[in-house]
């Protein structure tokens, strides 16, 4: 056995590796060295995602106080359900529930809201974007009148695709006339041309606390009576902001919406943007808003005031209404202004002006620039992006110089170059 001992050696004994070519021995040394390379890469990597995934988790997205909720455009799926009712301990306690565009399920929906089945005391609702069907607008108007302290609602956007709409916003406007402390209700493109009922006429009649009413991108139906839902804001007597951006509000709407301004008295902003309002519309608001003295904020961006007869009725307006402060005329394709300048010399409350993108000559920017100065309570004209683009750097010297000498405030005069800066 001893005399045979050298034949047992093994073949891949390391001794037997000392004649290996050096060359071969470098290769298999940068092998190994890159395989640990790869190695450290891939733990590098994994740790990233570790903590993507940690920062985008549902306890990471969450702010959550002791009576205050907040989720923000997070997929809120069923597993992430048991973590929403831990944080929540106490939904009795709960005064302010944001949950916009989280994307729910009905599922996910129904559940969330029976878990706060306790919840009575809700001062403050975002659901923006995020009914899913009927049945959520369903438990949604049940929780909604057992909180009868509720002072802010926001459900914009959130009736989108459902196909029972009609049946969904009756429901849910029942159970906002229940909520008579409400202040701000949010409703932007929540009401499309298949709603034709009444019920949101009815709840507007009773929210006698309501300050604004958001409708922008509402798209009513030929057959929808908006006259009756105009005289039932006339019982908000504290309603102070309307928003009717757009709207595509028809030649009936004006006028009932003329009549409106006519005789409000609470109104301090008023929006009328992208409505395709045009000469005819105007003429019919200009005598209203003339005689309103509660409205300082009017919007009429992007409509297409592009004659003479919108410019006078424009004009008419700055030199004869008494609360104005602020008028957006942006992006209105307003060209050859004649009537505007000259009328902003009597105008003595109008503080800025928005004249943005709106291809006005130069000649006509020239004349603006220089009656601007006549006009003692203007702070901000904004002439940007027009055909004159606000390059006379003497023009602007100019009226650095004179906004000094009558206000007697620098700030004044840089918040006037700024806006004059392209």
């Amino acid at each position: 056995m001893s005399q045979h001992w050298f034949e047992e050696i093994p073949t891949e004994d390391p001794i037997a590796k000392v004649n290996v070519d050096p060359h071969e021995l470098n290769n298999l040394e940068k092998k190994e060295k890159e395989k640990e390379k790869e190695k450290e890469e891939k733990e590098k990597e994994n740790e990233k995602k570790k903590k993507r995934s940690i920062d985008n988790s549902f306890e990471s997205k969450v702010k959550y106080e002791s009576d205050t909720f907040k989720l923000n455009a997070f997929n809120l799926n069923l597993e992430d359900l048991c973590n929403f009712e831990k944080i929540i301990t106490s939904p009795s306690t709960l005064k302010v529930l944001e949950l916009p565009s989280c994307i729910l399920s009905p599922i996910v929906f129904t559940k969330i809201f029976s878990s706060l089945i306790t919840c009575s005391t809700l001062t403050e609702l975002n659901l923006h974007n995020n009914l899913p069907d009927n049945n959520a607008s369903k438990v949604l108007a049940n929780f909604l009148k057992k909180n009868l302290n509720l002072q802010v609602l926001r459900l914009s956007r959130s009736l989108v695709g459902i196909a029972e709409i009609e049946t969904d916003q009756s429901i849910i406007f029942e159970s906002i006339a229940t909520l008579t402390q409400l202040k701000i209700l949010d409703l932007c493109a929540f009401i499309d041309t298949r709603y034709n009922g009444n019920e949101l006429t009815e709840a507007l009649k009773k929210l006698e606390n309501l300050e604004q009413l958001e409708l922008a991108s509402s798209t009513f139906n030929a057959s929808f009576d908006f006259n009756s839902l105009l005289l039932a804001l006339n019982n908000c007597f504290k309603l102070k902001i309307l928003n009717f951006s757009g709207c595509k509000l028809y030649g009936n709407y004006i006028q009932a919406l003329s009549s409106f301004i006519r005789y409000n008295h609470s109104i301090i902003f008023i929006n009328l943007s992208k409505n395709n309002l045009n000469s005819e519309h105007l003429k019919l608001l200009q005598p209203a808003i003339n005689l309103n003295t509660s409205i300082q904020f009017l919007s009429f961006r992007a409509n297409l005031f592009n004659n003479s007869n919108c410019e006078s009725a424009i004009a008419k307006i700055i030199s004869t209404n008494a609360s104005i402060i602020d008028l957006n005329l942006t992006r209105c394709k307003l060209q050859n202004i004649t009537n505007i300048p000259s009328n902003l010399r009597e105008n003595c409350v109008l503080k800025r002006i928005n004249l943005t993108a709106n291809n006005i000559a130069e000649k006509s920017i020239s004349s603006l620039l220089n009656d601007f100065i006549h006009c003692p309570s203007l702070i901000v004209a904004d002439l940007r992006f027009n055909n004159g683009k606000c390059k006379n750097h003497k023009r602007e010297s100019l009226v650095i110089q004179r906004l000094i000498e009558l206000d007697g405030t620098l700030n004044q005069a840089n918040i006037f170059v700024e806006q004059f800066s392209v």
